[in-house]
């Protein structure tokens, strides 16, 4: 059942962090969801907002975007983005570099996001691997485009759970990282 409070609108999108505001400069939204779970996959490539963001929400409430379970109220929804640091620079996301879209071929909808930053290249890709419980998947595919092995991290999280993975990667060798994202029914 819809709650009248949900067609009502009192929130100001010129307050809290950039990703607060869905009408992003050239911003694209994925969505996805079994109904037991729904998210969506933020492309901001313009630098106003969080180049790849997810918004995982509540399926039994349709609510503002800083209601989202994985939105901070300081950093909106930066801490959900990988993050690649590698020696000896610091690297992340970088904006304008990124290319979104539906796979096809699939039984279930799958958004995949490509993006290159510093000696990577990267492919993302999320779905719900089944309509029967909450869950959404993120595939990371990671690609050393260098002649030499990298030593680097992979960082992302959601609020205060975050991953801090390090890892070695020889040239032209993929790294693949599975996230999983579910509801608990408590």
């Amino acid at each position: 059942m819809i709650d009248v409070k949900e067609h009502l609108y009192d929130d100001d999108p010129a307050k809290g962090h950039p990703d607060v505001r869905t009408k992003l400069k050239d911003v694209s939204y994925f969505f996805l969801g079994n109904g037991h779970i729904q998210a969506a996959v933020q492309i901001a490539p313009s630098g106003e907002g969080t180049p790849v963001g997810l918004l995982i929400m509540n399926p039994e409430h349709l609510g503002k975007k800083r209601e989202a379970l994985t939105y901070d109220p300081d950093s909106g929804l930066e801490n959900t983005m990988i993050r690649l640091i590698s020696v000896p620079t610091a690297k992340t996301t970088g904006t304008g570099a990124l290319e979104a879209g539906w796979l096809e071929g699939y039984e279930f909808p799958v958004a995949q996001i490509l993006w290159q930053v510093g000696n990577f290249r990267v492919a993302e890709f999320f779905y719900y691997p089944d309509l029967s419980h909450p869950v959404i998947m993120r595939e990371v595919r990671l690609k050393n485009i260098t002649n030499r092995t990298i030593q680097a991290r992979l960082k992302t999280g959601v609020l205060d759970k975050t991953i801090d993975e390090e890892f070695s990667l020889e040239p032209e060798r993929i790294k693949k990282v599975f996230l999983r994202y579910t509801l608990n029914s408590t």
